[in-house]
């Protein structure tokens, strides 16, 4: 059965193995679903995974094929600090062999794999990433509180005062934009 994996260039450049085309590799996978029903294979160098739950099994496999992925990057709109991916496809590149993790620097890299036993990889978990992440009940109680303060303070009336001032000697006081990523 062949397989793709994606691996995160960054992970990658931490600590990743060398490996190229032809080679036969044991890696920890995890086998996910998006919420859109797309499939797709992750490896598990971290233990991301597997910590947060997913099911992950040790795969060998025979590389077929590498490629890089590179995207280009630009600022966010009212924060230049901000990098934000490009409203274009990325630039993926085939390679015959990926050095070790030092100093690497492309966004991602896509393995396809042929897998010698497919009855072996992890199941399928279904993996939607907004909704693993949940606030936890202390936090939410501290951000009600903070709301609910601001609400009740004279703070909040004499901003209010400023900028009835404001808008009344200088008419449009400012003009909101958001970035792709929603910033102000």
């Amino acid at each position: 059965m062949q397989i793709k994996v994606e691996l995160d260039g960054s992970l990658h450049g931490c600590c990743g193995s060398a490996f190229s085309t032809g080679d036969t590799i044991r890696w920890v996978l995890g086998q996910l679903r998006s919420p859109n029903g797309e499939i797709s294979f992750q490896l598990d160098d971290h233990e991301q995974l597997s910590t947060s739950g997913v099911p992950v099994a040790p795969v060998t496999a025979r590389v077929l094929a590498i490629e890089y992925v590179d995207r280009r990057y630009v600022s966010a709109v009212g924060d230049p600090r901000q990098m934000i991916p490009a409203d274009e496809p990325p630039a993926v590149t085939a390679v015959v062999s990926v050095p070790e993790g030092a100093d690497f620097d492309h966004d991602a890299i896509l393995v396809y794999l042929d897998v010698a036993d497919e009855e072996l990889l992890p199941r399928v978990h279904d993996w939607n990433p907004q909704a693993d992440f949940e606030m936890t009940d202390e936090l939410d109680r501290l951000e009600e509180l903070r709301s609910w303060s601001f609400r009740a303070s004279n703070l909040r009336q004499k901003l209010v005062e400023l900028l009835e001032s404001l808008k009344g000697t200088y008419g449009n006081v400012a003009t909101i934009r958001f970035d792709q990523l929603g910033n102000a």
